[in-house]
């Protein structure tokens, strides 16, 4: 029976089981390179959500497991192994440097060199490098990623000069495939060199920027026409053209940095062809701009039909809660509440919704919980039927729903 077992599995093709390798290391939307709007595809996380990237790397173990079985095996899973690589360490990144220098100079049985690693995807984690050493190695990383379409760096670099070697390497070996760039403001890009590198990816449909490096913008950068997303604060503040494939962007909210006159000229230029805008609220101190900038939505943006709102914390009493006008055309409204791993549990984000809303004579058909409900979440969902029934109005005004976009509970199941 072993050796039938065996021989069947020697003889099943290898594009068979290269479909099952892909099906059972599947990350959904790791190499979604178009808008984070989780409204158009269920389940679609924020820009800066860490589910995916945790994901990613459960999924690494299964495809070292497939690599490791046997050589056919390897040469077919190791492709898959390398499509989305995360680095979290100067080792980490050293490891991956001679991987892909090795696998690009090793000579086949034929005499001819081995193709090179096709990695799409690219995840410097948070980490503070060593100075001198990790800036060349990776420069050398770089040059061997021309395929690489998504880059999402966390990482800070000591001195600026790294920081332009880098950026040089990158845009010379990886800027005609890029079509998904986020980075954090621990990256230190200056402004100078954002302009340089969106002006060469031509392909670039999705653009996360750190607000610090822009405050002093004085000239408007030249974006792909490619572009559907892009975070913003001060950087389109000289904008003078509408950009009409650009419908959704990010918004942090900064009072000590605010500009809101200027911003205001963005959505009277922007504002006709937005579809999807996210508040981000890093602090309680952000209310008033926030309310300005719902008004902004209701006079220029015509068209606006998904609001996300990313709040770091909940510190307002019910009774404190400021009045707040959701713009009338908004039929879809996220929340993604509390820190990135540490959402508001289910009864604190109802009571957030509540007194949201509780100024509202209209309210979007669609409320969404950004955040996964946890198993605690469900057991109070399906059995604390005073939960239930003290948030039975608030049900009856709008459709709760999960981060899946499944009702949270209707007013059968509440009487029931």
């Amino acid at each position: 029976m072993q050796e039938t077992l065996h021989s069947k599995i020697q003889h099943t093709p290898p594009e068979v089981w290269l479909s099952i390798f892909k099906q059972a290391t599947f990350v959904p939307h790791a190499f979604d390179t178009d808008a984070s709007d989780p409204f158009h595809v269920l389940g679609t996380p924020i820009t800066f959500d860490p589910s995916t990237q945790v994901i990613l790397q459960s999924a690494l173990a299964t495809k070292w497991s497939l690599v490791l079985v046997c050589k056919s095996w390897n040469d077919l899973a190791t492709p898959l192994l390398y499509q989305a690589v995360a680095v979290r360490s100067d080792r980490g990144l050293q490891s991956l440097r001679d991987t892909l220098t090795k696998r690009t100079q090793r000579i086949s049985p034929t005499g001819s060199f081995t193709s090179a690693l096709r990695v799409q995807r690219l995840d410097l984690f948070r980490w503070s490098p060593s100075p001198n050493t990790t800036t060349d190695i990776l420069i050398d990383v770089f040059q061997h990623l021309p395929d690489l379409e998504i880059f999402c760096a966390s990482t800070r670099f000591h001195d600026s000069r790294e920081i332009q070697s880098c950026v040089q390497a990158f845009i010379a070996n990886c800027a005609a495939s890029m079509r998904k760039c986020v980075l954090s403001p621990l990256s230190e890009v200056s402004q100078s060199e954002y302009e340089h590198l969106i002006s060469r990816c031509p392909q670039l449909s999705h653009l996360f920027i750190p607000w610090p490096h822009w405050e002093n913008s004085s000239t408007f950068p030249t974006f792909p026409d490619s572009l559907t997303f892009l975070s913003i604060d001060r950087p389109l503040q000289t904008q003078s053209r509408p950009f009409p494939s650009l419908q959704h962007v990010y918004v942090q909210l900064l009072p000590e940095f605010s500009d809101i006159d200027k911003m205001e000229t963005v959505f009277i230029i922007q504002g006709p062809y937005l579809r999807t805008v996210e508040f981000h609220m890093s602090s309680a101190d952000a209310w008033t701009d926030l309310s300005l900038y719902f008004d902004f939505c209701t006079r220029y943006c015509p068209n606006l039909v998904h609001l996300i709102l990313i709040m770091d914390d909940w510190e307002y009493d019910s009774d404190e809660v400021p009045s707040l006008s959701i713009p009338a055309t908004v039929t879809h409204l996220g929340l993604y509440m509390g820190w990135e791993m540490v959402p508001l549990d289910l009864e604190a984000h109802l009571s957030a919704v509540r007194d949201l809303l509780k100024f509202q004579d209209t309210v979007p058909g669609v409320i969404r919980r950004l955040h996964a409900l946890t198993e605690h979440d469900r057991k109070e969902l399906w059995e604390n039927l005073e939960l239930r029934t003290r948030f039975a109005p608030l049900a009856a005004r709008c459709r709760l729903e999960d981060a899946d976009g499944n009702e949270l509970f209707s007013l059968d199941k509440i009487s029931a």
